[in-house]
């Protein structure tokens, strides 16, 4: 729950960062806002993978290996996370983020925590 809180936390504040900014392009050169709608579902889709990768940087969890062990058991953490998502019905990053937290020996030790 709490990755699930912290995911959606920084998703939103990247979110409204990138708004911003495409907001200030728009006003800065307007030929560049979107017209059609085509325009407008494509600018979308790249403010999503903006988003999404910005959220994986500031989190750690673009640097994400996977084949890890998760704490002393006899899977990794690729396997973690897809029993999290599975069990749960979480996404990829909510999974990883609670794997961080939880259990991965590399990736805690890279967060210093």
């Amino acid at each position: 729950e709490q990755a699930k809180v912290v995911v959606h936390d920084k998703k939103q504040e990247v979110e409204e960062i990138v708004e911003k900014v495409e907001l200030m392009e728009h006003e800065l050169k307007p030929e560049t806002a979107p017209i059609t709608v085509e325009e407008q579902k494509e600018e979308k889709e790249k403010e999503e993978a903006i988003v999404e990768k910005t959220v994986e940087h500031e989190l750690g969890i673009d640097k994400w290996c996977g084949s890890c062990q998760w704490k002393d058991m006899n899977f990794n953490c690729d396997k973690r996370v897809s029993w999290l998502m599975e069990r749960y019905h979480i996404d990829e990053l909510e999974a990883k983020e609670a794997s961080l937290d939880q259990g991965c020996h590399t990736r805690r030790n890279l967060r210093g925590t």
